[in-house]
């Protein structure tokens, strides 16, 4: 992998598929019962393959997400150094982690509803929020505004709420700290 996009679209497709993978044995489980298997029977069925664990997990319908082990993590940072290029992982890390955090909220009775695009890094320079370009202000209004006179109060160094609002030794100790007095 060589970008961090490519770990996230990873991350996020191996997630979808054990989402998918254990919602069909969930469905299979559930598809026994409703033929007549009893539930005694499935679960001996695991049980036999020291699957108790993954039975109960699926008939309560969690779902565990999958997040790169610290053994794969470190993999990633020897390949990042044997290389001389950036750590894709730890430039997905924060992606993956978002993605994790609404992972764990999913049970095997929802639908895999993330948007990859949600999580991938923003291509756009501009950003999806970025403000359209502003048009220039007319070179006429510009010049009025330079011809109009200047209030009194503002020659002084003091705006006009300043003016209206300080006592005379507070207007004298702003003009002083702006070294206008």
């Amino acid at each position: 992998m060589k970008t961090a996009e490519d770990v996230i679209k990873r991350y996020y497709i191996a997630n979808k598929q054990i989402f998918e993978a254990r919602k069909n044995m969930l469905n299979t489980i559930d598809n026994a019962r409703t033929i007549g298997i009893s539930p005694s029977k499935t679960y001996d069925i695991f049980d036999k393959r020291n699957l108790k664990s993954e039975y109960n997990e699926l008939t309560a319908g969690v779902f565990d997400p999958f997040f790169p082990s610290e053994g794969l993590q470190e993999r990633f940072q020897d390949l990042a150094q044997k290389g001389n290029v950036a750590n894709v992982f730890f430039e997905a890390e924060p992606a993956l982690r978002a993605m994790n955090a609404v992972m764990q909220g999913l049970t095997l009775f929802d639908e895999f509803n993330l948007d990859l695009e949600d999580f991938l890094p923003d291509t756009d320079p501009q950003g999806q929020s970025a403000l359209p370009l502003t048009p220039m202000p007319n070179q006429q209004i510009v010049q009025t505004a330079k011809n109009i006179p200047v209030a009194s109060d503002m020659n002084q160094g003091l705006t006009p709420t300043e003016n209206a609002l300080y006592s005379e030794e507070e207007k004298q100790i702003t003009l002083r700290n702006r070294g206008l007095a």
